[in-house]
């Protein structure tokens, strides 16, 4: 007998009582000889079983009990089980052979299966070899004794050991029921999410998990799942409430799985934590509907409430006021003093809209800088709607004090009235952005109520929108070229480029028009870097063909430089189209410039450092600080045409020119004026010490072909020297 199997024995907790006097009162063994000839009988099935199998044979005092067993046969493969082989042990006494058998109950066993005829079961586990196995035993009554089977189930034990490992090492909580809901199984998973010990949730039913307000509805879906329920059918996940040990709620997602093991049905739950899920659910839905700068309800949020409105509306027989304000100027102040001040400024704005006006009915923030009240005013009380709008104006003239910067700026509103202006949420809106806009083209910082005759405006707006968006994206825009000319000589020294757009049914649109709209609308970066890229690939073509054009101005747009990468793409560009940085010359307006002195001075150092020049645009119109406009690196004004025009009869624009004049000679500036239409005015200006114009008065804007036309032709000449003597090599127009 091997020691492991011995061993084996001794492991086994049973809790039958030994009787260790049955040994001497035992009967002589049967002979040898029947025991053969039993084994010669039984041999052949014996060894056709697929497990180990031996016979036993009572052996009883003369009182008839059973003392011991005698072995009668055994197959090949129970030797792999006993360690001996079958002949060695037929005719043998079990307890003689095998003495743990009695000591650890499995006798008393045997003795019940043999007097009874209860079949009985054990599992127990030896080494043979120095190689673990799980054994499973049946012992069934075999004429006066027992026949037991054994069955090696070493690899069943190991895949319910990988079962217990995979079952627990998973990530979600699991937990295996019956019909009944009694909890049979669950993993350390269920412990750490819902706070139990496994002790004290084994046995009990699963409601103990779930919230007891939802029980009655749980029962319900169990008893609604059992009735459908096969073993290959999954229950789709369902987002319910568990119920922590301490009382707590928590989101969880579970997933019922049916599984047959043996005649009973169980059913396997997953459970998913998925309170962050949840809480990232609700940021979403929050980020969806609400303004992330200010918490205000967004555009989407609007429509919806105010479909509300107008069915709370409906069913009252009242009516509601929508204003659309838009603050003046932000684009300016925002690109000027920079995102952060920017946003200072909306969360300022939004807190003098929402406090004094929120528990009217909403306040909301639909775009970068424009707000849409939505209020209660019935159409016998308009007064009082008129009193709120000019307390908005009021409100809004007040300085901002954005940490030590204060700001001034005004706001634009637009009314509409619910039900006589529009029907939905859409109409109200359209009508309220359009009596904006109205107010917003007259000056600003005014209301306007919509008028029917306002639509027609906004639906031309929209639709120079709509074809401004797609002249960009199809890029069909053109550009012209106007001369610019030494004063003295009247000779070219360079032109500058402008833009135009010829809209397919309307014909040329003024840039007066469109340049607004792209940059209210976001579109001035985008054309501003589709002109500079073709006006320097122009530039290019002309240097290749020996054309001389001197240098060539580019406007920018203050959206251009907002990001502060705008010397990156004029590098860029420059190394694209091959153009030398020396031809080109870029204008900056001077409230640009002014206004974002600090970010405007490292932008313009670094495109200095590419070689391009800084010409001022529109000077005398932003009120420069001297301070700043030195530390600028600049090197040219361009006197604004508003002062030029009057320079001849206006002796105050006479006055600011002059002062102009003196002042860029003083600090080593170039000059330009710009507008000249007027010999008279071109005289005055040359004669104060302005050496550089344009204007209709010399040429208009020209395409290239016109304007490559009138140099061949001599209309055009250039000037290589600017210190040229005056002469009339222009023709005037």
């Amino acid at each position: 007998m091997s020691n492991g199997f011995r061993n084996s024995m001794t492991k086994q907790n049973t809790t039958m009582a030994p009787d260790r006097q049955r040994g001497k009162q035992a009967q002589t063994e049967l002979p040898h000889s029947t025991a053969e000839e039993a084994s010669s009988q039984l041999n052949p099935f014996m060894e056709s079983v697929l497990g180990g199998w031996m016979l036993f044979q009572a052996v009883r005092d003369k009182g008839g009990k059973i003392v011991d067993f005698v072995w009668l046969s055994a197959n090949m493969k129970s030797q792999c089980i006993t360690g001996r082989a079958p002949s060695d042990l037929l005719g043998k006494r079990l307890l003689q052979e095998m003495p743990g058998n009695k000591t650890e109950g499995l006798f008393d066993a045997y003795v019940v299966v043999t007097e009874t005829g209860q079949p009985f079961e054990h599992e127990f586990y030896y080494q043979h070899e120095l190689v673990d196995h799980w054994i499973k035993i049946r012992a069934v009554k075999s004429n006066d004794g027992f026949a037991v089977s054994f069955q090696d189930i070493t690899e069943e034990k190991q895949r319910d050991k990988l079962f217990n490992i995979v079952f627990d090492a998973s990530y979600s909580a699991m937990v295996l029921v019956n019909e009944e809901g009694t909890i049979e199984l669950l993993n350390h998973r269920v412990e750490s999410l819902f706070g139990y010990t496994q002790s004290e949730l084994l046995g009990k039913n699963i409601d103990i998990l779930v919230p007891y307000e939802q029980r009655a509805e749980h029962v319900h879906h169990r008893k609604e799942y059992l009735k459908r329920a096969t073993t290959r059918e999954m229950a789709g996940s369902r987002d319910l409430y568990g119920e922590h040990k301490d009382g707590h709620l928590l989101p969880v997602e579970v997933n019922l799985n049916p599984i047959r093991f043996k005649e009973e049905r169980l059913f396997l739950a997953t459970v998913r934590d998925i309170s962050e899920r949840k809480q990232t659910e609700r940021q979403l839905s929050r980020m969806s509907h609400f303004d992330p700068l200010t918490g205000l309800p967004n555009r989407l949020q609007l429509h919806r409430k105010v479909q509300e409105f107008i069915q709370h509306a409906d069913e009252e027989g009242s009516s509601f006021a929508m204003l659309f304000v838009d603050l003046d100027n932000f684009k300016i102040v925002n690109d000027s003093l920079g995102h952060v001040y920017g946003d200072q400024l909306i969360i300022e704005a939004s807190t003098r809209l929402s406090e004094q006006y929120d528990q009217e009915l909403l306040c909301s923030r639909i775009s970068s800088d424009e707000f849409v009240l939505v209020l209660k005013t019935p159409p016998t009380q308009t007064f009082k709607l008129s009193i709120l709008l000019h307390d908005i104006l009021r409100r809004f003239r007040e300085p901002f004090k954005l940490g030590h910067k204060v700001v001034r700026l005004s706001a634009t509103v637009g009314v509409s009235q619910y039900p006589k202006d529009g029907g939905s949420a859409t109409e109200l809106l359209q009508a309220a952005d359009a009596a904006m806009f109205l107010a917003k083209s007259r000056g600003g910082n005014r209301f306007q109520y919509y008028l029917s005759t306002i639509t027609q405006d906004a639906q031309k707006r929209l639709d120079l929108e709509s074809g401004l968006r797609q002249a960009l994206d199809n890029q069909t825009f053109e550009l012209v070229y106007q001369p610019q000319i030494h004063l003295p000589s009247r000779q070219y020294v360079g032109v500058e480029a402008l833009l135009r757009w010829k809209h397919p049914e309307k014909g040329y649109i003024s840039p007066a028009q469109f340049i607004p709209i792209a940059e209210q609308r976001g579109m001035a970066d985008e054309l501003g870097t589709w002109v500079l890229r073709h006006t320097c690939q122009q530039g290019k073509r002309w240097l290749d063909a020996g054309f001389e054009f001197g240098k060539i101005a580019v406007n920018v747009a203050a959206q251009q430089m907002k990001d502060g990468t705008f010397p990156q793409t004029v590098q860029r560009v420059l190394e694209e189209t091959g153009l030398p940085s020396s031809c080109l010359e870029l204008e900056i307006t001077e409230s640009f410039a002014m206004q974002r002195a600090e970010s405007s001075i490292a932008q313009l150092k670094e495109l200095c450092a590419l070689g391009v020049k800084i010409a001022v645009d529109d000077f005398g119109t932003g009120y420069s600080s001297l301070s700043y406009l030195t530390q600028l690196p600049i090197h040219k004004l361009k006197i604004d045409k508003s002062f030029v025009q009057g320079v001849t009869e206006d002796p105050k624009a006479t006055a600011v020119v002059t002062a102009i004049i003196a002042m860029a000679n003083a600090l080593g500036l170039e000059l330009i004026a710009e507008g000249i239409e007027t010999s008279k005015q071109a005289e005055l200006l040359l004669q104060r010490g302005c050496l550089e114009g344009q204007g209709f008065h010399f040429s208009r804007p020209l395409r290239v072909d016109k304007l490559e036309s009138f140099v061949r032709e001599g209309k055009l000449t250039y000037a290589s020297r600017p210190d040229l003597p005056q002469q009339m090599s222009l023709l005037q127009s």
